[in-house]
C-alpha cells in the first residue's frame, strides 16, 4: 500500500495527517518490496481564522467641542480615520463671528490711534518738566493714561488672537476621529459636542469567540471591520482565564 504523510502547520495547531488510498490492479500484480515508497514530510503554513464578537473599551478619548457660537464652514477629515496632533479638523465662522471680528479690529486700530496720540503727549509733557512749563502731576497723569491705554490694546489684542484661533479646530492629540454630530453649514453654539477623538493605543476588545481545542490565541492576529467599511488590525494580547457557559473563550 502507497502511504503519503504530511503537515498543516498553523500558528496555533500542527496536526499530521496520513492519507491512504487503494491500490490500482496493476501494482496488485507487483512485487511487495516494489509497494511501499518513502518520502521526506514537507510542512506548509495555513491561514486559520475564526470568527469572534466583541465589545470595544476605550480607556482614552478627548470630546471635540465648539469653543464659540458659529457656524461650520469645512471639515477637513473623513470620518472614521486616523488624525494626527495638530491635524486641522474644523473650520468655523459665519455672520456673527465676522461681525465680532469686524468689531475687535476697528477697536484694535482705535486704541493704537489712542495710544500713539498718549506716548506724544507724554513726550511734550516730559519736555516741558525739563523746562520747567508744566507741574510734574500733569506729567504723572499722563503716563497713567499711556498706561491704561496700552493695557487695553494689549487685551483687545489678545480677545482677537484668541477668537482667530478658536475659529480653527485642531487635534489634540493623535487617535481615531469618530462619532461626528455636526455637518457643513450648521450653526453651533460654545460647548456644543462636535466629535471625538480615540486614542488608537487605549482601545481594548473584550472578545468571544469558539477556537478550536488547544489554540493558543496569544499574539494572534485579529481584523476589526468599522461600520465605515475599513477595516484595523490588531493583535491579542490578554487571553482571560475563564469561559462561557456554551464553551467560548473570553
Amino acid at each position: 500500500m502507497r502511504n503519503k504523510m504530511f503537515h498543516l502547520f498553523c500558528p496555533s495547531l500542527l496536526i499530521g495527517i496520513c492519507l491512504f488510498s487503494p491500490l490500482s490492479p496493476s501494482l496488485a500484480k507487483e512485487p511487495v518490496k516494489d509497494l511501499i515508497e518513502t518520502k521526506h514530510p514537507s510542512f506548509k503554513s495555513f491561514l486559520l481564522t475564526c470568527p469572534w464578537e466583541g465589545r470595544v473599551v476605550c480607556q482614552k478619548f478627548l470630546e471635540l467641542k465648539a469653543p464659540t457660537e458659529s457656524r461650520i464652514l469645512a471639515i477637513h477629515v473623513t470620518d472614521e480615520t486616523p488624525v494626527r496632533k495638530g491635524q486641522l479638523l474644523f473650520s468655523l465662522g459665519g455672520p456673527l463671528i465676522d461681525k465680532r471680528l469686524h468689531a475687535l479690529q476697528i477697536q484694535v486700530s482705535l486704541l493704537e490711534k489712542r495710544v500713539a496720540y498718549a506716548q506724544r503727549d507724554v513726550f511734550l509733557k516730559q519736555k516741558g518738566i525739563r523746562q520747567h512749563l508744566i507741574k510734574s502731576s500733569d506729567f504723572l497723569t499722563a503716563e497713567e493714561t499711556l498706561l491704561s491705554l496700552q493695557s487695553l490694546l494689549n487685551q483687545t489684542r489678545l480677545k482677537l488672537a484668541i477668537l482667530q484661533s478658536e475659529l480653527e479646530i485642531r487635534a489634540p492629540m493623535g487617535g481615531y476621529f469618530t462619532k461626528r454630530r455636526c455637518h457643513i453649514g450648521q450653526d453651533v453654539w460654545a460647548g456644543d459636542p462636535l466629535a471625538e477623538i480615540v486614542s488608537l493605543k487605549s482601545l481594548r476588545i473584550v472578545a468571544t469567540l469558539f477556537p478550536p481545542q488547544g489554540t493558543r490565541l496569544k499574539g494572534c492576529k485579529a481584523l476589526i471591520h468599522t461600520s465605515a467599511g475599513r477595516d484595523i488590525a490588531a493583535s491579542v494580547a490578554t487571553v482571560l482565564p475563564r469561559h462561557t457557559r456554551k464553551g467560548a473563550a473570553l
